[in-house]
């Protein structure tokens, strides 16, 4: 099938326009997962070991691939790539003498990687949850601290 000079002057006014066309207040979801439909023939995506990291593969329609990182939700902090980082962060802070609200305080401000549901890190709810400290209970792994450290 052969296009008009019509027909691909049209196609490079849409191709030019998708942006805005895409940003339009006009646009429903419904009508960009159509364009998206019409552009790409087939997609691959992979998770990093379950995590919120994964790994798209786009074959689009003429024949280019892109490849992109993207980031999921994810509903626990297990999940997170930065888990064992986030743990030990937390243990560090914890033997410091931190109570729950500071180490939610410095994890905020570290932007320490949360579950999708989560906006912050809040004291003992979130910080003491993601590895289970409690102050009745020693850190996990048999990490030692002194009474000092009990909030």
């Amino acid at each position: 099938m052969s296009l008009t000079d019509g027909q691909r002057a049209l196609i490079r006014s849409l191709a030019m326009n998708l942006p805005k066309v895409w940003n339009a207040p006009t646009t429903t979801n419904s009508d960009r997962q159509r364009i998206v439909r019409l552009l790409v023939d087939v997609s691959w995506s992979s998770s990093r070991e379950r995590t919120e990291q994964v790994e798209a593969t786009l074959h689009w329609t003429g024949g280019f691939i892109s490849q992109h990182s993207l980031i999921r939700p994810v509903r626990r902090y297990e999940q997170t790539a930065d888990y064992e980082r986030l743990v030990s962060r937390i243990k560090e802070l914890y033997e410091q003498g931190k109570s729950y609200a500071e180490i939610a305080e410095h994890l905020n401000s570290e932007d320490s990687v949360r579950p999708s549901r989560s906006s912050s890190f809040k004291s003992q709810s979130s910080v003491g949850s993601s590895i289970e400290l409690r102050r009745d209970r020693p850190l996990p792994e048999d990490v030692e601290h002194n009474s000092a450290c009990s909030k």
